[in-house]
């Protein structure tokens, strides 16, 4: 029963992973990389400005 749930599991992200499912359902949430929010956030917890 294990394999079957870690085949499943497998396949269910694969697929997510290729139809970019996530993003289209709450665009914006998923981007790390070059947002100021986040950057804003991180000088927050830091305490430096960027």
């Amino acid at each position: 029963m294990l394999h079957v749930t870690h085949i499943t599991l497998a396949l269910l992200t694969g697929f997510l992973f290729a139809t970019h499912l996530p993003e289209r359902l709450a665009p914006g949430t998923f981007d790390y990389i070059g947002e100021a929010d986040l950057r804003r956030s991180w000088s927050r917890w830091f305490g430096n400005v960027i």
